[in-house]
Parts: C-alpha cells; sequence; structure tokens
C-alpha cells in the first residue's frame, strides 16, 4: 500500500493516522454530548488536567529534561486546574440551585400583554419564566436559562410552564396563550406524547395555544424539528418565530416549517426611528409575513411613537413595557378584564 504524507505543526502523519484522531475526537464528543452534564463536567476538567502534563512531557521530547517540563507544566497545570476546578464547583452549585428550586415551585411565570395594533385590546399574552428566590427575589430568566439548557433543566421546568400557562387560559376566553419551546425539549424522543398528556389534563383549548421557538431551534435537526412541529400543529397549537432575524435569517424554512406567527425582534424595532435601515427591516418583515400569511408581531416596544409607526406599516400585534411589564397571574388577569 502506498502512504501519502500529511504535514501538521505536530509534524508528518499518515493520513491514516490523522483519519483515526478525527475519529476519536467525534466519537468523545459525541459521548460527551450524550453523557449526564454533570459528569461531563468532571470528565471535562479531568481530561484538561491530562492536556496540561501532556503538553509537558511533549516539551521534554523537545530538549528539555523531563523533571524540567513535569515541573514547569505542573504548576501551569495545577493553576488552570484551580481555575477549573472552581468553575465547574461554580456551575455544579447553580445547577443544585436550579435543581432546589424547581423543587420547591421557586420557578413562576409572569405573563406579558401581545396586543392589537387595529384595535388596541390586549389578544393574548407570552409567558415568561422567573425564578422567585427565597433570599435573592426576582431572578430574571437570563440569568439561569443558559445554565438550565447546559444542564438539561429546561425540559422539566418547560413542561412546568406549560401547565401553569394552561391553568391561565382556564381563567380567561378568548386569550392566546404563547409558551416557549427550548431547543432541549425538542431532544426528547417523548416530547410529543408528554404535550399531549399535558394538554388533555390541563388545556381547555389547544387553538389558543402557540408555541414560541427561535430560528437556531429550526437549523439544529430540520427533518426531526419539521416532522415534530407537523405533529404540533396536528394538535392545533400555532408556532411562533422568535426574535427574528438574529439567528440565521433563512428564508427558505419559512416555507417549509409550518410557522404561524413571525416575531420581529426587540433591537430593529428599539432603534427604527432613528436607523432607516432598521425601519426597512421591520417594514420588509412585516411585509414578508404578510406575504406568506403570518402574523407580524413586534417586540420591545416602549413609545407611543413606535406603536403608531408599526400600526401605520400594517403590523398586526406588539407587546413592550409600552403596554404591560411582564406580571403575574393576579394581574394578568385584571389587565385582559379591563382592556377586553
Amino acid at each position: 500500500m502506498k502512504w501519502r504524507w500529511w504535514v501538521t505543526s505536530a509534524g508528518a502523519r499518515t493520513l491514516t493516522e490523522v483519519n483515526v484522531i478525527t475519529i476519536s475526537k467525534k466519537y468523545v464528543a459525541a459521548k460527551f454530548e450524550q453523557t449526564d452534564p454533570v459528569v461531563a463536567l468532571f470528565m471535562k476538567a479531568i481530561l484538561g488536567r491530562f492536556r496540561k502534563m501532556h503538553t509537558g512531557l511533549k516539551v521534554a521530547a523537545d530538549g528539555a529534561s523531563v523533571e524540567e517540563a513535569i515541573h514547569k507544566g505542573g504548576e501551569v497545570e495545577l493553576e488552570d486546574y484551580g481555575r477549573e476546578s472552581a468553575f465547574t464547583a461554580g456551575h455544579l452549585a447553580l445547577i443544585h440551585e436550579l435543581e432546589n428550586g424547581l423543587h420547591t415551585n421557586q420557578f413562576q411565570l409572569h405573563y406579558q400583554a401581545v396586543v392589537n395594533l387595529q384595535s388596541a385590546g390586549i389578544e393574548g399574552f407570552e409567558a415568561l419564566l422567573r425564578q422567585i428566590h427565597p433570599s435573592r427575589g426576582i431572578i430574571p430568566p437570563n440569568d439561569f436559562i443558559s445554565i438550565a439548557e447546559d444542564s438539561g433543566l429546561i425540559v422539566p421546568i418547560g413542561y412546568m410552564a406549560l401547565t401553569h400557562a394552561c391553568e391561565l387560559m382556564t381563567r380567561i376566553d378568548n386569550a392566546q396563550i404563547n409558551v416557549n419551546l427550548s431547543a432541549r425539549q425538542f431532544e426528547e424522543e417523548d416530547l410529543i406524547d408528554k404535550l399531549r398528556k399535558i394538554l388533555q389534563l390541563q388545556c381547555p383549548d389547544p387553538g389558543r395555544l402557540c408555541f414560541e421557538i427561535t430560528e437556531s431551534v429550526l437549523m439544529s435537526n430540520p427533518d426531526r424539528v419539521e416532522e415534530m412541529l407537523t405533529q404540533i400543529k396536528s394538535i392545533g397549537i400555532r408556532i411562533a418565530i422568535d426574535d427574528f432575524g438574529t439567528g440565521y435569517s433563512s428564508f427558505s424554512y419559512l416555507s417549509r416549517f409550518p410557522i404561524d406567527v413571525l416575531k420581529i425582534d426587540r433591537s430593529f424595532v428599539a432603534s427604527m426611528l432613528d436607523n432607516p435601515k432598521s425601519l426597512e427591516i421591520v417594514r420588509a418583515l412585516i411585509s414578508l409575513a404578510q406575504s406568506m400569511r403570518m402574523d407580524a408581531v413586534a417586540e420591545g416596544v416602549e413609545t407611543e411613537h413606535q406603536a403608531e409607526r408599526l400600526r401605520d406599516m400594517g403590523c398586526d400585534y406588539a407587546q413592550g413595557y409600552y403596554y404591560s411589564r411582564p406580571v403575574p397571574m393576579p394581574d394578568a388577569i385584571g389587565l385582559f378584564s379591563r382592556t377586553s
């Protein structure tokens, strides 16, 4: 057999060796994705220590003594490992705190009004997670969502959120309730079955429920996501794309996936009165939604002038502090009764 050589900074390697290394790295990475997040954190810390020691021994092979290399590499390794250990311990503590919060009912939903721009009446609400900590008070989602995603806790938290949102539907008539579905939930093999069970027990009208997903969810596994969204639609639930324009922004999936609502990201709305480009982006997105028979919802509306401009451009709905901050369920019920 004829050998071809692949030259790297580490020296000459055969293509076979490179392929084996590449396959091994992919295998290890895949295993990390499948294992328990806590175990993965410990394993990454251990592998980090091994890499530092291996680097020290390689220095010895390049001319330094083994003793010098281990001593020098050990100092760096121990310093770095201390930081990795501190990070790992801190991360695990946050995961434990989130898990405890889930078991002690610290997670609650606050509801932000979604307003019909033509009638000025409340069409419904978006359900937004908050953690009510016994000593730290209200913790916003930006402070815990990423950890919940990484640890997988977002899955049970997401089902809890859907159950609570359905409770609001039983308290108010004719209002649509939007609930966020995370990328981790779409990785669950039994997602559809669990959704059906919750809806059968808790939801009086699936037609008034809308699941919000991000663009990244659509692109993570398009074939699987398309199949799952089709099943969700068969139940009667609507689908919204959240923060549109800030992710992959591929227009091809708007025709591929069963999307009902396009939510225009707040960053465009916030700057549209001062930035002509942002204004044209908002106008184009509203036109796109209309042409594809989707509802257009502008997020982050904070002033009357913004609301008026959106109404003039034909935007269907808006939400933001101009209308209401996210509020607990009793306040949302009172707000809806006063404006409907």
